[in-house]
């Protein structure tokens, strides 16, 4: 079995990583760029979905990886090497560099109306209010918070209609329940298309 865009499954917790390790195969790998997104917990889903003897659960994972709070960099490194190929742009033996175009950079401006910015306006100051200051530790728990916050932003810059949050009624214009429900019905198909590419 293939998993490609790999990362979908990184929660373990998700009924996507749940039905694909219940998936009889003889052979898994999993392809992505993106193998570390939230923590160190996304590597130990790979891990455990590979079915190795020796790593047969996330606890496991986290024994060899983890001293306490602190990652084990040797152990996760040995892991990796063991685990993984991977291309890196800069590996001469690829050359991969000579093949890329260079890079381009392009940055553009959107003028947002006013609704669009009054419910941007609405979720950004909470946000922004979750920042850590300098030298301030996030705990965990912060972490995911803020992380829910941004892709929040992100949904409201496509669409205020994406997102369920208190914080918009009086900001988003008013539609139909019906064509609200349309739109998250639209966003809900898309999304199982996505996750039926795995």
């Amino acid at each position: 079995m293939t998993l490609y865009l790999a990362h979908r499954i990184r929660n373990m917790a998700s009924q996507t990583y749940r039905a694909v390790s219940q998936i009889q195969r003889d052979v898994t790998w999993c392809v992505t760029g993106t193998e570390l997104h939230n923590g160190i917990e996304d590597v130990g889903a790979y891990v455990t979905l590979l079915g190795i003897p020796a790593v047969p659960d996330l606890e496991s994972f986290m024994n060899i990886v983890m001293d306490g709070p602190k990652v084990r960099l040797e152990q996760l490194a040995k892991l990796y090497d063991s685990l993984c190929i991977r291309r890196m742009k800069d590996d001469p033996n690829l050359g991969l560099l000579k093949l890329l175009p260079p890079i381009e950079q392009i940055e553009k401006e959107i003028q947002l109306s006013p609704s669009e910015q009054a419910s941007y306006d609405a979720i950004l100051q909470p946000t922004l209010k979750m920042m850590p200051r300098a030298g301030e530790e996030l705990s965990k728990r912060q972490r995911k918070s803020l992380l829910t916050e941004i892709t929040r932003l992100r949904q409201t810059c496509s669409s205020s209609m994406l997102v369920s949050d208190p914080r918009l009624a009086i900001t988003r214009p008013t539609h139909s329940t019906k064509t609200r429900a349309i739109v998250r019905q639209s966003v809900r198909v898309f999304t199982r298309l996505l996750i039926f590419d795995i």
